[in-house]
């Protein structure tokens, strides 16, 4: 296991055992058979419908079965999904006041412990309190079309979560690295979109796909995820409250004239005009980005942009113990911020030495409202950037360690290792007052923190 995956596996660990803990201990269990199996799963069976020798033959009659069982009893329900192939999966009108779960049944001969459960497609639509869990998600054939997500919730579908999904633009995603520009275009497919309130999306992997993971609704929460090759923007918050913590984002590439962005957020009006709202409470932190970790030779590499938030206002954010290997000018860049916390990233340019990019921008709205009360503190970068126009006594700035040259304070940055290392002018160097109670793999700071996303060794 690699650093980074130890790393956030530490932060991941009890993210995944509170969310899994509740939804998964239930009192009903209802089995459904994929529609390869339908002809065949009732035939001679005398046990009860729903059960694992005479399951379902839809998921909506498990459904109605649960939502039954919910009316006359407290709790929820599981629903077990046996293998195979389900195709398009259209979940619609299942409101629950307990959480019901929808996962692949349990299978002891297979090495995740769980059946392969695939689908082409999933799509829930005006439906709350439900958990999607261990689905794998891809089509069957080639469609080019980035704007259909291959999961995906609409605005009325609120508490949906998803949890540990296997989301491919084809089978063999894995392979990206040897994809062709054709390859890319004949198949990259948009990943998850969460369009409600209230969703999470948990410890799952996204692969070869063009977009990542995108949240518009409020208190989406997206956590221990992996976004591996990827051609538009890997994650997206537009959402108010939300959270974005201990994802991993690796391997962008350049087939469009899109600019990737690891993390990219912009406000919207009611009539949903790009830069003419407010974006209010957005946590970012303990995510890892590195824009490439293949061949240093693929044509196809990006270069890609951290953490943008360009079309504000954004107020009350929190960007906190994220590793950023970029080459792209803006690390982390918010225009038009109120109440902005940025402290304790570490920032390195994914091509080279001596470069003062990627940097922290701080600047005014594109239409001139100021950015204020913002705090940078405690950071690694080779360049902190100020708009002209950004009110210098509302801006505080304090131990940031500017370096041109991150093999002198850092393991090994060109190999994403950006710890630091012995010696390094970042050890116990940071402001006590801005740290972090824990860095970005969750071990504690102490009274004499290091600056950057992580303590010394």
């Amino acid at each position: 296991m690699t650093l980074l995956n130890r790393q956030n596996l530490a932060l991941l660990i009890p993210l995944i055992f509170g969310l899994v803990a509740a939804p998964l201990a239930r009192a009903d269990v209802y089995f459904v058979a994929p529609p390869q199996q339908k002809g065949d799963s009732l035939r001679g069976s005398t046990d009860p419908l729903g059960s694992e020798t005479n399951p379902f033959t839809s998921l909506d009659e498990a459904l109605s079965a649960a939502s039954t069982r919910a009316s006359n009893a407290a709790g929820g329900s599981d629903i077990r999904l046996l293998a195979g192939d389900y195709g398009d999966l259209r979940i619609k009108d299942a409101q629950f006041d307990e959480p019901v779960t929808i996962a692949a049944a349990p299978d002891k001969t297979s090495t995740t412990g769980v059946a392969a459960v695939h689908l082409t497609l999933l799509t829930v639509i005006k439906s709350h309190n439900l958990v999607l869990a261990d689905l794998q998600v891809w089509p069957d054939t080639p469609s080019g079309d980035i704007s259909r997500h291959l999961v995906s919730t609409d605005a009325k579908s609120t508490n949906i979560t998803f949890l540990r999904l296997d989301v491919r633009s084809r089978p063999d995603a894995a392979t990206y690295p040897n994809w062709t520009k054709s390859d890319w275009e004949t198949w990259h497919r948009a990943g998850l979109i969460l369009n409600g309130a209230d969703s999470v999306v948990a410890d799952s992997r996204f692969t070869g796909l063009s977009f990542g993971i995108i949240t518009s609704g409020a208190r989406a929460r997206v956590e221990g995820n992996i976004v591996q090759g990827f051609s538009g923007d890997a994650l997206r918050g537009l959402g108010d409250g939300s959270v974005f913590r201990a994802n991993r984002v690796e391997d962008c590439v350049q087939i469009n004239k899109n600019h990737a962005d690891g993390f990219q957020s912009w406000s919207r009006s009611p009539d949903r005009r790009a830069g003419t709202g407010t974006v209010r409470g957005l946590t970012i932190e303990g995510n890892v980005f590195r824009e490439w970790t293949q061949a240093q030779d693929n044509p196809l590499r990006c270069s890609l942009q951290g953490i943008g938030m360009f079309d504000g206002m954004y107020e009350d954010i929190l960007i906190q113990n994220n590793a950023i290997s970029v080459s792209a000018y803006h690390g982390i860049s918010v225009a038009g911020g109120i109440n902005v916390r940025i402290v304790h990233n570490t920032l390195v340019n994914a091509r080279g030495l001596g470069k003062e990019q990627p940097w922290i921008s701080v600047s005014p709205h594109k239409k001139g409202a100021l950015s204020e009360h913002v705090i940078i503190a405690n950071n690694i970068a080779p360049r902190i950037r100020l708009g002209t126009k950004v009110p210098g006594p509302t801006i505080t700035q304090s131990q940031n360690l500017i370096v041109l040259n991150p093999v002198a304070v850092l393991m090994s940055p060109l190999d994403g290792d950006l710890r630091p290392k012995p010696g390094s002018a970042a050890i116990d160097a940071a402001d006590p007052a801005y740290a972090t109670a824990t860095d970005i793999a969750g071990q504690p700071r102490g009274e004499r923190p290091d600056i950057g996303a992580w303590e010394s060794p």
